[in-house]
């Protein structure tokens, strides 16, 4: 996938962490999103964020937690760019 295709397919900041979310936690039926921190899934999605509840470790975290964009204060749509020219 080319820079172009990559604007225009995750052109909003939602688009590409949908991307992310289904990439680590598998889409549809087969979506399971666990706990970054201890592996649990008891997890309830915060609204208004792009955060998660740990219920078991009683932590939140996001699908950028352990990687490569977890610390960046970049935008998401811009570090994906980076990613595929790296690749």
């Amino acid at each position: 996938m080319n820079l172009t295709t990559l604007n225009k397919k995750y052109n909003t900041q939602f688009k590409c962490l949908t991307y992310l979310e289904q990439l680590r936690w598998g889409k549809g039926r087969k979506r399971k999103v666990t706990c970054a921190l201890c592996g649990s899934d008891r997890i309830t999605k915060r609204k208004g964020t792009i955060k998660y509840h740990c219920n078991k470790c009683n932590s939140d975290f996001s699908v950028l937690y352990g990687t490569i964009f977890q610390d960046t204060r970049a935008g998401i749509r811009k570090l994906n760019c980076l990613k595929v020219n790296r690749c």
